[in-house]
């Protein structure tokens, strides 16, 4: 065997141990990348619990919007069933876990739907925000596009007789929250923070005045499309605030 032929194998060899090395290392990792992802999926899963759909985790892993603290604009909704303490003090516990089911599955279906996060769940209602850790367009938008769904779907209940009559109370607010993880390692939750909370449940608060089911602040109406329908009550000075603020019916 030539002196040159030894050499060409020597350099293939060469060649192909580099190669299988390269290949070798891509693949180590993507299985690396691929199983941080994983992780990374479960922590935030873990972290929301049953608050997010996983669509909206995937989107917020394609966004690389993590969970830090951060400040950002968004629609904070409440929700709040009307008339539940007399309505559960009259019935046995069997049958008030069977309306909650009922109920609270149709809000949730429809705040997931719309792109929201649920962030706490109370017995006689919710709390949810739109727009973060990730926008989804018009948060305000998608938020009453869900409390719509919502009263709809309590309308629709309560005429096949699922559920006993049953009236709800909705209000929104738009504007700015501070948004990140709260708690222990041994246990963690994505809250929000700010004004704008606390103006969100002061706003569900006033259906009781107005004998009404959806109000909104001007903040949230001003940033819906044409053809929503809205009729303004007028500026309201909220309990805690100093700036009065114009409130919309939107039912």
């Amino acid at each position: 065997v030539s002196t040159t032929l030894i050499i060409i194998r020597t350099l293939i060899i060469l060649l192909c141990g580099i190669a299988a090395a390269n290949i070798a290392s891509e693949i180590k990792h993507r299985v690396i990348h691929t199983y941080h992802t994983i992780n990374e999926k479960n922590m935030i899963r873990h972290i929301f619990g049953q608050q997010v759909s996983h669509e909206i985790v995937d989107d917020i892993l394609q966004e690389n919007q993590g969970l830090s603290t951060k400040r950002l604009p968004l629609c904070v909704m409440f929700v709040d069933v009307r008339n539940f303490t007399p309505f559960a003090a009259s019935k046995t516990p069997e049958e008030v876990l069977d309306f909650q089911n009922k109920l609270f599955a149709n809000m949730i279906d429809a705040i997931n739907k719309n792109h929201g996060i649920i962030h706490q769940i109370m017995g006689d209602g919710l709390m949810a925000s739109f727009g973060a850790p990730v926008s989804h367009g018009n948060d305000c938008a998608n938020a009453v596009r869900a409390g719509e769904e919502i009263l709809g779907a309590t309308e629709k209940l309560v005429k096949e007789k699922e559920i006993p009559p049953t009236r709800l109370g909705i209000g929104i607010h738009y504007g700015a929250a501070v948004t990140g993880q709260i708690g222990t390692e041994l246990r963690k939750q994505y809250s929000i923070v700010g004004n704008v909370v606390i103006i969100a449940s002061r706003i569900e608060q006033l259906n009781k005045e107005y004998n009404s089911q959806f109000l909104v602040s001007r903040n949230v109406f001003d940033r819906l499309p044409a053809g929503v329908h809205g009729k303004s009550l007028g500026f309201v000075t909220l309990k805690g605030e100093n700036e009065p603020l114009e409130i919309m019916r939107l039912r």
